[in-house]
């Protein structure tokens, strides 16, 4: 059996969405209802998605209009919140100038094979 959430958010008659209504249709009815329902579902989705694009605008122009009060650029936030910079490179394969490794997280295939087979891990340094 089916049980409702007692807080009707739709306005809806408790009568309209108690169980008995239901029990007293067709498969029929309940098919065209379940569909009209999911139509229901999508336009509220919908909505919600509206909704939040409006109240992200609106923040949005909130943070610019604090910054520009502030003398603060926006470009520069992320700077200002601590968000760390990218790390510069540290080493360079020789054999192929595009891998490269800051020396931070896990080393490169490239370079942990290059290791294994004896190479210096200095050799490599920019």
């Amino acid at each position: 059996m089916v049980e409702f959430a007692s807080n009707n958010l739709l306005g809806l008659p408790d009568e309209l969405i108690s169980q008995k209504h239901f029990n007293d249709r067709t498969l029929e009815e309940l098919e065209i209802m379940l569909k009209e329902t999911e139509q229901l579902n999508e336009k509220i989705k919908e909505s919600i998605l509206i909704k939040l694009r409006q109240e992200q605008e609106e923040a949005l122009n909130t943070i610019n209009s604090i910054a520009n009060k502030h003398g603060i650029a926006i470009e520069n936030l992320s700077s200002l919140l601590g968000k760390k910079p990218k790390s510069d490179v540290k080493y360079r394969n020789p054999a192929n100038a595009d891998e490269t490794w800051t020396g931070l997280g896990r080393k490169p295939k490239w370079l942990h094979e290059a290791l294994a087979n004896g190479h210096d891990l200095e050799s490599f340094k920019i």
